[in-house]
């Protein structure tokens, strides 16, 4: 099979994203689920700039939610998207 040119550095785009995020101020409970997320999305099919992608913004959210993924409520969304400081919160319909 060809190898296809890689302009984009695809894969050294996603080796950084994991190097922020072993540096970063997240759990450690945060940081094995953000890893299993990626790979379980690769087992998909998504590419590596996905991936990366992905885990910047889910690294961001573990900041801004403070605790673990898996203690997270509804009501913490709703919290994180009323929070006026919060420039993504403009596209927040939860149902």
């Amino acid at each position: 099979m060809e190898e296809r040119l890689d302009i984009y550095k695809r894969k050294d785009i996603y080796v950084k994203e994991q190097g922020r995020m072993a540096k970063s101020a997240i759990s450690e409970a945060n940081k094995a689920l953000i890893v299993k997320f990626c790979r379980d999305s690769f087992a998909k099919g998504i590419s590596e700039l996905r991936a990366a992608k992905l885990s910047a913004q889910l690294r961001k959210l573990a900041a801004l939610f403070g605790k673990d993924f898996d203690t997270v409520t509804k009501e913490d969304i709703l919290q994180l998207l009323a929070t006026p400081d919060n420039k993504s919160a403009k596209n927040s319909e939860i149902s």
